[in-house]
C-alpha cells in the first residue's frame, strides 16, 4: 500500500472521503477487518483531560461566546 491509499484510510479524513465517495465502505471495511488486533500488548492510561471538563478536578469546559455574557444564556447568540 503506496502513501496516499494509507492517507486514504487514516482515520482522521476517512469519514470525510467515505461520505465524498473516494473511498467506499467496502475499502474502509476490508482495511479494518485486515488491521491486527493489539489489544494483548497495550495498557491502559488514565489520563486527566481538563479541557473535556473532568469531573474529578472540577475543571470547566471554556466555551466561545460575547465576553462578559452570562454562563448558560442565549445573550451571546443575539445580534447587537
Amino acid at each position: 500500500m503506496n502513501q496516499n491509499e494509507k492517507l486514504k484510510l487514516d482515520v482522521r479524513v476517512r469519514d470525510r472521503l467515505v461520505s465524498r465517495g473516494a473511498v467506499t465502505s467496502e475499502e474502509l471495511d476490508t482495511h479494518l477487518a485486515a488491521l491486527p488486533d493489539c489489544e494483548a500488548r497495550s495498557e491502559a492510561m488514565d489520563l486527566s483531560q481538563p479541557a473535556l471538563g473532568d469531573a474529578a478536578d472540577g475543571a470547566t469546559v471554556p466555551v466561545t461566546g460575547m465576553v462578559g455574557a452570562e454562563a448558560g444564556s442565549d445573550e451571546d447568540l443575539v445580534a447587537p
